[in-house]
């Protein structure tokens, strides 16, 4: 009987990017796959590949009680199992930590070593008063899985024995953006610095940004995605001229903003410590793509850059040095050797990777896996 792939996931397919590593191998592999996710903005999402995606519709607001939250969260899971009953598939990908939970029991009972689960984020784990209980929730869906991973080192923190470290690359995206060739001449250009992502977590941060680089001509800076309206505002009140943004987008426009940026951004300040040890998608596309990223000037990314030289520390506690320090790094860099070290990454990506496909191989495929 021919097989067929769910990709089950709570989230937004706009904020699943990083779910091109299974789009791409499922593809490749000639495996028919479907999208159980949810439609939170009201308008439709794509991706680059074949395959029918269910989006349960659920317009949600930031500042919703809990329990407003919790009956749509329920409603989506009961359309879920329906479609999950109805089609009867081989093999579940369970995208997310919030998804784990919600199909642990259905997942456990109906696909019992035929699923894995993908952690993005370990911080409901130790932040939420309810975090001991989410861990046990989680713990008892992992132990039933074929495997579990985490974008980063510091995120393996349930048992299993196949618990893997699955490094992002958003292959769709990188597909349809050009990598660099070279680093831009500052003569005639500002540097375009570009966030791509949610914005109200880290608004208190970014604005500490937005003071100490206003009205510089040097630089561009965007930012884009979920709450970019409060910047504006911000910015409007301020009468800042060198600062875009931009609301919630498609995945699909991702490499067009690629493309024109000419720094990633993805500092998120010391208060924010759930990122520390992250590896996050948005950083992930400067070494692939060739594109310097600046950086918060602590934590596991912090730590690849400088490895690798291709990024930059923000220091919190000197903000008022950002403006030219930042100019001066990035006219001094060599590009030949920053694209070395760029390379060198991604190899090490690529490597690590593989023991992914290898375990799916075994599962939904007719190759021997391990």
């Amino acid at each position: 009987m021919r097989k067929k792939v769910l990709i089950l996931a709570i989230a937004d397919l706009r904020h699943m990017t990083a779910a091109g590593y299974y789009y791409y191998y499922l593809y490749n592999n000639n495996i028919e796959f479907d999208i159980v996710c949810t439609n939170r903005y009201g308008s439709d999402s794509i991706i680059e590949y074949p395959c029918q995606i269910y989006a349960y519709k659920w317009i949600s607001s930031t500042y919703q009680s809990k329990i407003k939250k919790v009956i749509p969260m329920l409603q989506f899971r009961e359309y879920a199992v329906r479609k999950m009953n109805e089609n009867k598939y081989s093999y579940i990908i369970v995208w997310g930590e919030n998804t784990g939970i919600l199909f642990g029991n259905y997942l456990k009972k109906r696909y019992k070593g035929n699923y894995c689960i993908n952690i993005r984020d370990i911080d409901i784990f130790k932040t939420l008063k309810i975090g001991k209980i989410l861990y046990m929730i989680e713990q008892k869906t992992i132990k039933y899985a074929q495997f579990y991973t985490v974008p980063a080192p510091g995120g393996l923190i349930f048992s299993h024995k196949n618990s893997l470290i699955l490094l992002n690359k958003d292959y769709a995206t990188l597909k349809n953006s050009k990598s660099k060739e070279n680093l831009k001449n500052l003569k005639n250009e500002p540097l375009i610095i570009t966030y791509m992502g949610l914005i109200n977590q880290y608004y208190d941060f970014f604005i500490k940004v937005v003071k100490v680089l206003a009205n510089d001509k040097r630089y561009l800076i965007r930012f884009y995605g979920d709450g970019a309206e409060r910047i504006q505002h911000y910015i409007s009140q301020n009468k800042i001229c060198n600062i875009e943004t931009k609301g919630t987008f498609p995945a699909n426009e991702t490499s067009k903003y690629l493309n024109e940026t000419d720094i990633i951004f993805s500092a998120y300040g010391k208060t924010n410590y759930s990122v520390t040890d992250a590896i996050g998608v948005k950083e992930s596309y400067g070494p692939q793509l060739r594109i310097p990223v600046i950086s918060d000037n602590y934590g596991k990314w912090y730590e690849i850059a400088q490895k690798y030289g291709f990024g930059y520390g923000i220091d919190e506690e000197h903000m008022e040095r950002l403006p030219d320090e930042l100019f001066a790094w990035y006219n001094n860099l060599d590009f030949k050797t920053f694209e070395t070290g760029c390379k060198k990454y991604c190899d090490i990506v690529d490597e690590n990777n593989k023991k992914v496909w290898k375990l799916l191989d075994y599962k939904v495929t007719d190759k021997k896996g391990r």
